[in-house]
């Protein structure tokens, strides 16, 4: 299981005064976006950007915005998904990278959002140049296309979530 939410906060904030690192700070909001199939199986979706890598729908807060409505923004821009509701809040999750020369402490909130009707079996994908790509995946494909470990940890908190079972990798 993961640590607390604050603990993890407290150890991104040690390490970056140990290493005297001075970054900016950004936040970020998306969700694992679910929806059970024609079959009865639970599917998550997801994005692929233009490295090829997938993830979920995020991106970051607008001044005014919560979290919450940047989530379900961000899905809805990404993905033309409209009819969806927003279960919780499941991490937090902190990391730092580097751009132009500087460091950027990045906090994105992740939440767990049922898509309840409408969705397509295809998802178009129109006039977004970072994303090629937007699919629906049984929970272990998901699990197995992921790269980002926090993201591939949360693919089985949020299965777990929904079914009450524990996601099994074959």
């Amino acid at each position: 299981m993961s640590r607390p939410i604050k603990a993890r906060r407290q150890i991104g904030r040690r390490l970056a005064k140990r290493f005297k690192i001075t970054a900016i700070r950004e936040y970020s909001a998306g969700g694992f976006v679910f929806r059970q199939s024609p079959e009865g199986e639970i599917e998550f979706l997801l994005i692929e950007d233009k490295r090829g890598r997938w993830s979920i729908a995020k991106g970051h807060i607008d001044p005014g915005e919560t979290s919450q409505e940047t989530a379900l923004r961000e899905i809805n821009e990404e993905t033309n998904l409209e009819s969806l509701r927003l279960i919780e809040l499941m991490d937090e999750i902190y990391f730092f990278y580097k751009i132009e020369g500087r460091f950027v402490h990045m906090t994105v909130f992740v939440y767990l959002v049922e898509a309840i009707k409408g969705f397509q079996e295809k998802i178009q994908v129109e006039d977004l140049e970072w994303i090629t790509g937007v699919k629906w995946f049984s929970a272990v494909e998901a699990y197995k296309l992921i790269e980002y470990p926090d993201l591939k940890r949360l693919t089985k908190h949020a299965y777990q979530r929904i079914t009450g079972k524990e996601l099994i990798i074959p």
